[in-house]
């Protein structure tokens, strides 16, 4: 394992598998190689270690920050994807975060989400920013949440979503408040619905999402507010627990002519709903 060429070192790797002659000290090294290829087979010889502390916390070490090698990042995915544990689900989903335009790597974090969504889609909705390349990780995994009847995985993901307050990344909040409301929809319910059909965690998690139907009432009909978040927040009106009839007046009250167009017709899909 000391040779100055790769493949000599992952051949070495490979041939005292085999044998049954690889210690932790030697797989730790080998984990630690500078050349990807034998990080890669490293992370792969793990996973039959993957109930040993000191294995688990070196490839969360590789994780948080991303190895460098995409090759090697997908391998770990595959692997922490193997580890039913909250600590290889926040893994995978600040992986997921940072590749989500590889779709090889989407891949293999989505094959793990049936088992990890729980700590996947909080942490997705946490390090997540970029509308563009996250929210379709969130379009894609909330319907999982939601078919997975576990209320301890959506109490945890609106927990997550109010969790922060101020317009520091409101849109994002927004955009994902929306994507929920469109499959509440799909399922034929509305907040109410769903907040009378949960349980004790739930019921307490959804109030919580006040403050952002409440952000929406002030931007909404605010000319001082870009035409992106103005018509978002007119989707989301009439959609809370409270305030669902001053919510469609005011929408009422948008169509005249001193709001722009892009709003009123916004108002006007929000209507026809």
């Amino acid at each position: 394992m000391k040779s100055p060429h790769a493949n000599r070192r992952l051949q070495a790797l490979s041939t005292l598998d085999g044998l049954g002659q690889i210690d932790d000290s030697l797989l730790a090294a080998a984990l630690k190689d500078a050349h990807p290829a034998v990080r890669r087979h490293a992370i792969w010889l793990s996973e039959p270690r993957l109930l040993q502390e000191a294995v688990q916390l070196r490839l969360l070490k590789m994780a948080v920050p991303p190895d460098p090698d995409a090759q090697v990042r997908l391998q770990l995915a595959c692997t922490l994807g193997q580890w039913r544990d909250p600590r290889a689900g926040a893994a995978l989903a600040e992986m997921l975060v940072h590749d989500a335009s590889d779709p090889y790597l989407v891949a293999a974090v989505m094959s793990a989400a049936e088992t990890h969504v729980q700590w996947i889609l909080p942490g997705v909705i946490r390090h997540g920013a970029n509308p563009t390349r996250h929210l379709p990780l969130v379009k894609e995994l909330l319907p999982a949440a939601l078919a997975a009847e576990e209320e301890a995985v959506l109490a945890e993901t609106l927990n997550e979503l109010t969790s922060r307050v101020g317009e520091e990344g409101r849109l994002w909040r927004w955009k994902v408040l929306q994507r929920l409301l469109k499959e509440l929809d799909r399922q034929g319910e509305s907040v109410g619905d769903w907040s009378r059909a949960s349980g004790e965690d739930l019921q307490a998690a959804i109030p919580k999402l006040g403050p952002l139907f409440d952000a929406a009432r002030q931007s909404a009909p605010d000319p001082s507010r870009s035409t992106e978040e103005r018509v978002l927040a007119v989707a989301l009106l009439g959609h809370g627990l409270k305030k669902q009839t001053s919510d469609f007046q005011r929408l009422r009250d948008l169509l005249t002519l001193d709001t722009i167009v892009e709003v009123q017709l916004a108002v006007i899909d929000r209507l026809a709903d």
